[in-house]
């Protein structure tokens, strides 16, 4: 019990002094290829982004249809400390309600009408670098 409280300290410490250091806006303007723009609303993204990919942190993007949340988790993904794990897109919207469960959790073989075989989900295909999507 108390190795587990000691990793799990550490691990709060690591981040924290991961979150502290900023990554410069002008690396994150320069070094990312899918955002463009200079102007006052793109500098204040830039600024943004570089204290999200500072940090191990979970982060929700939300917006109207076409306004570039993929560009955004792809900038963040580019430049975080996960790029160098594979970065798997979701349109939930594009996935029927009813397999929506499915998709992104997964299912064993049976496990309802037409699960001929266990399948991965996106989430446990996000985090395994070694599952192939």
């Amino acid at each position: 019990m108390w190795e587990e409280l000691r990793s799990v300290l550490e691990e709060a410490i690591t981040s924290a002094r991961q979150a502290s250091k900023p990554v410069e806006i002008d690396r994150v303007y320069e070094e990312q290829d899918t955002l463009i723009g200079k102007s006052r609303a793109m500098t204040r993204v830039y600024r943004e982004l570089a204290k999200i990919v500072a940090a191990p942190v979970t982060v929700l993007i939300r917006g109207e249809t076409g306004t570039g949340k993929e560009l955004i988790a792809r900038a963040i993904y580019q430049h975080g400390h996960r790029a160098h794990r594979p970065f798997i897109a979701v349109n939930c919207a594009a996935i029927p309600e009813h397999l929506l469960e499915s998709e992104l959790f997964g299912h064993e073989k049976g496990a309802f009408t037409g699960a001929t075989g266990t399948r991965i989900g996106r989430f446990e295909q996000a985090h395994n670098a070694d599952v192939v999507p």
